[in-house]
């Protein structure tokens, strides 16, 4: 009989994460992979449970490094994260921030029975032998763990685990030997249906029930399996009708979905086709508007030799695909971005020609004509003369309202053209084919969805091995090979005549070049999703404080944006005082009225305008005439990227310092405009708006009114200042004060967060405890609320 390692979590823990529950439960997974005897490392998961459009956080860590794996599920205390780990042992060189899946499982160290209690009509499943280890997961739901007396490869575990699966009737969980299940010592946030089920919307723990006290024998599994279960065949019920006319009930077309899947077979070659999480993605979207044998036909196409039986399986279950395909923000084909069939569907597109200056006398689109000097001109007005397109507002009746486009929602409206505004050396090309990348693989870009699709890099500034080598490591970023990238096409101009577009003379007309036409020509050939050119210093050949020329170029790439269905991003440095003033604009106004949406991307500085983390960059939205402006995405270089803070452990933390900076701010500068009697400051906007002002002043140390008007609602909720009324009754007025009448100007700010804890593959792993270094004390008594007894065995 083992010590028991684990102690049940008491009330008073609800609110928070228990360090030591935390901690033991990882002390004895560690032992757990050490007794394997094999290469390996585990895997930490953070997930947000709430809607909060944040990607997963992986960690991965060595052998034995139980503190450092405790100090990263602690830093997700006070988030709305889940944090979860895998009971399978993962190979050593999983690529960093991947989760892992079977097929990277190298021992199988537990298996674990989801035995919730709130599926309606649907029978608890529960573990056919005692467990040695139980979770409760939320109230009246337990995460049943068998553990194993010795480590399985998966070549033992994963038949065995579908046949438990089988006699538990735990389909999900049991059976995928990678799956990840909830951390003791945690909190969890219920998602959207299982609220829809009837769970509380606030956070419970997760706490251990049965501490882990003894363990489960291989060989008696193995038992129970052969005296209980039995082959069957899989039933499939009668076909759903999928569609009307080939058209499925949400609009799409059968056969638009058949092409679709044949040509994303051939994007990858047979001998290195292999089935991902975004084919079973596919596959759910799929199934919510074709759940017949139509759907399953089609999706087949995409290839699924070594998983058929499972597709085929999950395809019938009325219980798997559908709730889950109808939550996937990435999924391909989600009607609210509107982007599975976008110009794809149809038929290929010819080939691409070369990307160069066009010899004198080729073809050239329509609309355009040589001239005798060899130069390109319109060959009419982009209006018949004497016409104007008017239309009545009242055609508008009856049809419907076209939704707004975006390329990254909030960021980048679509169809248009955006700046991109960065000073040389920031990284504003490396960010900006990041996003090429991610709209070519279709992922997530600094943590927001971007529309997939085709897209056209187009670079005066970084020569083909450079953009290699950033490639190279957005690649690995994505742990995906470059040969995926088959929709990102690149052309480098570097050291070449890149001028799109110059005046005509001393006139201010602006006269497209041949490389303009080139390019239109390279819209019309690939069709691409998004382009984006870098910079304007090279490309532009007029006078960049020329109102009229700056306007004339923005209308002659927002003519091909409209005319081709693009998006546009246009890169550009910053003059000296856009710098010093904070905006990041350059040149005449024409430049920031001429566009829909302007970005910076700038350093963080303190107030003596150095450097405090070198890595450290902030993407700022300076206008937006679709969405918020002030937005920001703080970001660190990292391994040849930018990252954003809010998808790593650290940059939580970071987030945390950051609020708590600005509250210690907002409180500095209100007790300061009262020690000097600088008038009373309002919560409410208006000339005496404490945000605004505070924003203005050396002491604000840069913070922005935005990050100090939810300081001021922060210290407001937490009753650290107070809105009181002044004035006479006729005129009585709202003014703050700081609640601490003893609040000195000098008190240094605290930070509560600790410190970010170092990743698990720096130095050497910590070894792991000859004894616990927390004492067991005894299990409670009581009746486990759903008793277990062991099942008689027959003769294997």
């Amino acid at each position: 009989m083992l010590m028991t390692h684990n102690t049940p979590q008491t009330a008073d823990s609800a609110s928070t994460f228990d360090r030591t529950t935390i901690r033991n439960h990882f002390w004895m997974l560690h032992h757990l992979a050490e007794r394997a005897n094999v290469p390996g490392k585990l895997v930490l998961c953070a997930i947000a449970d709430k809607p909060l459009g944040l990607p997963p956080i992986n960690q991965h860590f060595a052998i034995g490094d139980v503190d450092g794996m405790t100090a990263a599920a602690m830093a997700f205390q006070g988030t709305q994260y889940g944090v979860y780990d895998s009971r399978g042992l993962m190979r050593p060189d999983l690529p960093e921030g991947a989760k892992g899946t079977q097929a990277d499982v190298v021992r199988t160290l537990a298996f674990t029975v989801d035995a919730d209690s709130d599926h309606e009509g649907v029978a608890t499943p529960h573990a056919p032998l005692m467990p040695n280890y139980i979770v409760e997961s939320s109230k009246g739901n337990y995460q049943e763990v068998m553990i194993l007396d010795r480590a399985l490869p998966p070549a033992e575990s994963k038949p065995l685990a579908r046949a438990l699966g089988e006699l538990t009737g735990d389909k999900m969980c049991v059976p995928d030997i990678s799956r990840i299940m909830r951390v003791p010592g945690t909190l969890n946030w219920p998602s959207t249906p299982k609220i829809k089920r009837g769970r509380s919307p606030d956070p419970q723990p997760v706490r251990v029930h049965k501490a882990w006290n003894s363990w489960t024998k291989v060989d008696d599994l193995l038992a129970v399996v052969a005296a209980n279960v039995k082959p069957k065949t899989i039933k499939i019920t009668a076909p759903v009708p999928d569609a009307v006319d080939g058209v499925s009930h949400d609009g799409i077309r059968y056969a638009e979905v058949v092409w679709y899947c044949q040509h994303m077979a051939k994007v990858w070659t047979p001998d290195d086709r292999e089935t991902t999480p975004d084919d079973f993605e596919l596959a759910k979207r799929i199934k919510l508007s074709f759940p017949g044998e139509d759907g399953l036909n089609a999706v087949l196409l995409l290839g699924w030799e070594d998983r058929e039986d499972e597709l085929r399986k999950r395809w019938w279950n009325p219980n798997d695909f559908k709730t889950e395909g109808e939550n996937l923000l990435t999924l391909r084909g989600l009607k609210e971005v509107n982007w599975m069939f976008r110009h794809v569907i149809g038929c290929p597109y010819p080939p691409a020609p070369p990307f160069s200056p066009l010899p004198i006398g080729s073809p050239l689109p329509e609309g355009w004509r040589w001239t005798e000097d060899g130069r390109t001109e319109r060959t009419a007005p982009s209006l018949p003369g004497g016409i104007l397109p008017v239309f009545s507002a009242a055609s508008l009746e009856g049809l419907p309202v076209p939704p707004r486009r975006w390329h990254v929602r909030d960021w980048i409206p679509a169809e248009t053209v955006t700046l991109l505004y960065g000073d040389g050396g920031t990284g504003k090309s490396l960010i900006a084919l990041q996003l090429l990348a991610s709209t070519a693989l279709g992922r997530p870009w600094l943590g927001r969805v971007v529309e997939k699709g085709a897209c056209l890099f187009v670079t005066a500034e970084d020569s083909r091995d450079e953009v290699h080598r950033r490639l190279a490591d957005i690649a690995r970023e994505h742990s995906v090979p470059l040969s995926k990238m088959t929709d990102l096409h690149i052309v480098s101009l570097a050291g070449e005549d890149a001028i799109l577009a110059a005046p005509d003379g001393r006139s201010s007309i602006l006269i497209p070049t041949a490389l303009f036409a080139a390019l239109e020509a390279q819209c019309i050939a690939l069709r691409p999703t998004f382009v984006v050119l870098d910079t304007l210093a090279d490309l532009f050949g007029g006078n960049e404080i020329d109102r009229s020329q700056a306007r004339q170029f923005i209308g002659l790439l927002r003519g091909l944006a409209l005319k081709y269905d693009i998006t546009i991003l246009l890169l550009a440095h910053p003059s000296v005082s856009g710098m010093t003033r904070g905006t990041g604009s350059s040149g005449s106004t024409g430049w920031n009225n001429s566009v829909r949406s302007r970005l910076y991307f700038d350093r963080i500085r303190a107030d003596d305008n150095s450097e405090p983390d070198p890595d450290a960059r902030v993407l700022r939205s300076m206008k937006s005439n679709y969405g918020r402006v002030g937005e920001e995405i703080v970001l660190h270089w990292r391994r040849g990227v930018f990252v954003p803070d809010s998808i790593t452990a650290g940059g939580l933390m970071a987030a945390n310092d950051a609020r708590n900076r600005a509250d210690e701010v907002f409180l500095k500068m209100l007790a300061l405009y009262d020690a000097e009697s600088r008038g009373a400051v309002s919560p409410n906007p208006g000339s005496n708006y404490a945000p605004k002002l505070f924003a203005e002043h050396a002491g604000a140390q840069g913070l922005k009114s935005r990050a100090l008007k939810d300081a001021m609602d922060r210290l407001l909720a937490s009753k650290r200042i107070e809105a009181i009324m002044t004035g006479p009754p006729s005129r009585m007025r709202q003014h703050l004060i700081v609640s601490d009448r003893t609040y000195q100007l000098t008190k240094e700010p605290t930070n509560p967060i600790p410190t970010p804890c170092q990743p698990a593959t720096n130095g050497v792993p910590t070894p792991l405890p000859t004894v616990p270094q927390t004492l067991p004390t005894p299990i409670p008594t009581g009746c486990y609320p759903n008793p277990h007894t062991p099942i008689a065995l027959r003769a294997p």
